[in-house]
């Protein structure tokens, strides 16, 4: 980019702030509800067992990848 287009993009910004902004998207909000049950094993919210929290995991990720794939 030259420094005319870094200008001209700048104003567009500067009109429009949501051309730069990002947005969610589903495999973001797949990974937040994983990290989410990550933590909450982590702080000792729930019992640690390895498998429980697998198991979890493993239903959170079936429940919401079918709904993310259109079902």
């Amino acid at each position: 980019m030259n420094a005319d287009e870094v200008k001209e993009f700048l104003e567009t910004v500067r009109k429009d702030p949501s051309v730069v902004q990002s947005g969610r998207d589903e495999i973001d909000e797949l990974l937040l509800g994983v990290i989410k049950i990550e933590k909450k094993y982590l702080y000792g919210l729930e019992s640690a067992s390895k498998s429980r929290r697998q198991e979890e995991i493993r239903k959170y990720l079936d429940k919401n990848m079918h709904k993310g794939l259109g079902g």
